[in-house]
């Protein structure tokens, strides 16, 4: 079976959600996205700024992620994601996508 559909949508991984609480101070995913993922869909509750690194550290000058907002993000394998809070704590979610 094929893990792509007619319209090549790519499917989210089964268990391949992770999420994590953010504030003032930068926080990561605890596991790095598998060695196949090249994509993830990133949601967060609140305003933040967001960063993938292998070991990321994220900033108020990284990429602004806007509350309530899905978005797809190309990503390398084995890199995490990290948030910052733009103005109030919150919660990120990144589930990681394969066609």
């Amino acid at each position: 079976m094929s893990s792509r559909n007619d319209a090549r949508v790519p499917f989210p991984v089964t268990g391949g959600t992770q999420s994590k609480a953010f504030t003032s101070s930068s926080a990561a995913i605890t596991t790095a996205v598998g060695d196949q993922t090249r994509r993830v869909l990133v949601y967060s509750d609140q305003d933040c700024h967001i960063q993938f690194a292998e070991t990321p550290v994220a900033t108020t000058a990284d990429q602004f992620l806007p509350a309530a907002q899905q978005i797809m993000l190309a990503i390398r394998p084995g890199m995490k994601v990290a948030a910052i809070r733009a103005t109030a704590d919150g919660t990120i979610y990144v589930s990681e996508l394969d066609y």
